[in-house]
C-alpha cells in the first residue's frame, strides 16, 4: 500500500508588516515536518493568500480570497500589531473579516477548524494610540468569542512560541483525526521497527536540545562576566581619579592617562560583548529549533513515553536544562538593567572616551536584552509544556 501523507494546512492572516514573522513560520513548518514526516506520514503547510490566490473579480479583493481560500485550510493562524489594517466595506479590516470566516465556520463546523491568535506587543510610544485602542478592544472581543490568544515581542519570540505550541496541535490534530496513516511494509516492517525509529529520532533531538541550551546558558554566563568588568574597569577608575584629586590636583597628564586607559579597557569589553550578543542571538535561536524539533516528536508519542521511565527521566533533565537557561537569562538581564546607572561621570572633555565606550556597550545590551527576555518566556512555556507531559495519566 502506497504511503499517504496528510496536510495540516495554516492560513497565515495578518495586516502588512508580518513579514518576518511570515518567513519565521515558514522556516519552523519545514523544520517540523522534517521530523513529524518520517514518523507520522504528516506535514504542516503555511496557506498565504500571496501565493495561494489568483488574479480574479469579486465584490471587492477581500472577496476574492475569501472566496478563493473558502475550505482550504484546516487553522486560521491570526496576528495583530499596533494596527487593525486596512478597512474593507464589510469588517474593520481585511485582517477582521478573514477572522469573522474562520469564526463562523468554527461555529458551524467546530471539529473542522482551529483558531490561533497572536498579538505582538507595540512600544511605548504605540501603547497610547487610537490605532492600538482599537486592537485592544479586537482583543478584547477576541477573547470573548472563546479564543485563548498569545502575546510576543517580535518574530524570534514568535517563533519561539510557535515552536512549543505547533507539536501541541499537530498531535491535537492526529489524534482527533484517527490513526496513523498506513505505510507500506517496506517503510515500516514492524512494530519493533517503528519503535526503533521513534527511539532514534528522540534520542537525536534530544542530545540536540540539552547541548544547545547549556551552550545558551553558557553563553549568559559568559556575557554577565563581562559585563561585571566593564563595571569593575569604571570603578577602578572612578578610585583612581578620586585619588588622584586629593594626592595631585591639577595633574591633568596623569587624569588624562588613567581615562585613556580606562576606555580601552571599556572598548576591549565592548567588542567582546558585540561578537557574544551575536552569538547570544543566533544561539537562543538555535535552541528553540532543536526544542521545537524534539517536541515535535516528543508530543506525538505522549502516550508510550508516558509508560517509559526512561523517557520520563529524559523529560526531567530537559526542565532542569531549561531551568538552567532561565535562570541565567534573570542574572544577565539583571546585570543588564544595571548598566544603564553605571557611567555616571561629569561631562568633562577628559570623560568623553569613556563615555563613547559606554556608549558603544550600552548599544549592544540594549540589543540583546529582549532576545534574553525572549528565550526565557519561551522556556518557561516549554517547562508548563513538559510539566503537562509528566502530569498525563499512563495507560
Amino acid at each position: 500500500m502506497s504511503r499517504t501523507t496528510r496536510v495540516l494546512r495554516f492560513f497565515f492572516s495578518s495586516p502588512s508588516g508580518f513579514g518576518a514573522e511570515r518567513a519565521v513560520a515558514k522556516k519552523i513548518f519545514s523544520r517540523l515536518n522534517a521530523v513529524i514526516d518520517p514518523l507520522e506520514a504528516m506535514r504542516c503547510e503555511l496557506v498565504d493568500f500571496r501565493s495561494a490566490v489568483f488574479p480574479a473579480h469579486g465584490a471587492d479583493a477581500q472577496s476574492v480570497i475569501n472566496a478563493q481560500l473558502s475550505g482550504g485550510y484546516e487553522v486560521y493562524l491570526g496576528l495583530m500589531g499596533a494596527k487593525l489594517g486596512t478597512r474593507t466595506s464589510r469588517a474593520a479590516s481585511g485582517t477582521v473579516e478573514e477572522y469573522e470566516v474562520a469564526l463562523a465556520w468554527k461555529q458551524r463546523e467546530p471539529l473542522s477548524l482551529e483558531i490561533m491568535w497572536y498579538f505582538r506587543r507595540p512600544g511605548e510610544a504605540l501603547a497610547s494610540t487610537r490605532d492600538y485602542a482599537e486592537v485592544r478592544a479586537f482583543r478584547d472581543r477576541v477573547s470573548t468569542d472563546g479564543c485563548l490568544y498569545s502575546e510576543f515581542g517580535d518574530a524570534k519570540e514568535f517563533g519561539a512560541q510557535l515552536w512549543v505550541h505547533l507539536p501541541l496541535l499537530v498531535k491535537a490534530w492526529r489524534d482527533q483525526s484517527g490513526s496513523s496513516a498506513q505505510r507500506s511494509s517496506d517503510e515500516v516492517s514492524s512494530e519493533e521497527e517503528s519503535r526503533r525509529r521513534f527511539e532514534e529520532t528522540l534520542n537525536r533531538e534530544a542530545d540536540n536540545c540539552r547541548q544547545a541550551f547549556d551552550r545558551f546558558a553558557s553563553l549568559l554566563n559568559e556575557r554577565s562576566e563581562l559585563l561585571g568588568d566593564y563595571s569593575s574597569a569604571l570603578q577602578e577608575a572612578a578610585t583612581a581619579i578620586n585619588e588622584l584629586a586629593r594626592t595631585q590636583p591639577g595633574d591633568f597628564f596623569a587624569l588624562k592617562s588613567i581615562v585613556r586607559a580606562t576606555a580601552a579597557k571599556i572598548d576591549r569589553s565592548a567588542y567582546s560583548m558585540e561578537l557574544l550578543d551575536t552569538e547570544i542571538g543566533k544561539q537562543g535561536e538555535l535552541a528553540f529549533q532543536s526544542f521545537g524539533q524534539f517536541l515535535g516528536a516528543l508530543v506525538l508519542f505522549s502516550k508510550e513515553i508516558n509508560r517509559d521511565p526512561i523517557w520520563q527521566l529524559s523529560l526531567s533533565l530537559l526542565d532542569a536544562v531549561l531551568q538552567i537557561a532561565v535562570e541565567a537569562s534573570l542574572e544577565a538581564e539583571a546585570a543588564s538593567r544595571e548598566l544603564a546607572g553605571v557611567i555616571n561621570l561629569d561631562a568633562d572633555p577628559l570623560s568623553e572616551p569613556i563615555q563613547r565606550a559606554g556608549r558603544r556597550v550600552a548599544r549592544s545590551n540594549a540589543r540583546v536584552t529582549g532576545e534574553i527576555i525572549a528565550v526565557r518566556r519561551a522556556s518557561i512555556l516549554a517547562q508548563r509544556t513538559i510539566a503537562a507531559l509528566l502530569a498525563t495519566p499512563k495507560v
